[in-house]
């Protein structure tokens, strides 16, 4: 009958959801569990984005059901898609000490010690994501610290390649005859 193959229906609908659901928590469980040096941006990022996507055709299947499907979304991958990227921005090298100083400010964490102990889980938990901008912000200015530093030693190291001879010269008309260098 109609209505058995409708349940039939709506019951392979869920249990998409839910097995969706429990994959996805399972690897972001995984994700808070990885230790900062292990952190492998890219290919996060890469997962969340999967993860998106597969939410995307979960949701054309289950129409009846947006609103659980945007809660997914909202918990689940909308918080994932605006950390992996600051995360990424902060395991650059040119993120030094003073920026992380900053890093601490925007957190009010000022305890907080970047060593081979600390989780991607501290980042998650103090909703990071929601410090996006001001985070954003000085991830910029690192790098363009980074450029400039890199444009400064570049200019560094021509002059100091150059060897400028200094050679005495005598101003016409002048009959002290005392050398001026230039």
């Amino acid at each position: 009958s109609k209505s058995l193959e409708a349940t039939k229906t709506d019951m392979k609908i869920i249990e998409n959801m839910w097995t969706y659901i429990k994959n996805a928590l399972s690897e972001l469980e995984g994700f808070k569990e990885t230790f900062w040096a292990q952190i492998n941006g890219s290919f996060m990022d890469e997962r969340v984005s999967a993860l998106v996507k597969e939410l995307a055709k979960i949701r054309k299947e289950a129409q009846s059901y947006t609103s659980i499907v945007d809660q997914i979304n909202n918990e689940i991958t909308k918080k994932w898609k605006k950390l992996v990227p600051l995360i990424i921005n902060l395991k650059y090298p040119y993120i030094k000490n003073r920026h992380w100083d900053s890093v601490r400010e925007i957190i009010k964490s000022p305890d907080l010690v970047v060593d081979d102990n600390l989780k991607l889980r501290f980042f998650y938990e103090i909703n990071l994501h929601e410090k996006s901008e001001e985070i954003s912000e000085v991830s910029e200015r690192a790098l363009n610290e980074d450029k400039m530093d890199k444009a400064l030693n570049i200019i560094k190291k021509i002059w100091n390649e150059n060897v400028f001879n200094v050679k005495p010269a005598f101003i016409a008309g002048d009959s002290t005859n005392v050398p001026i260098h230039i």
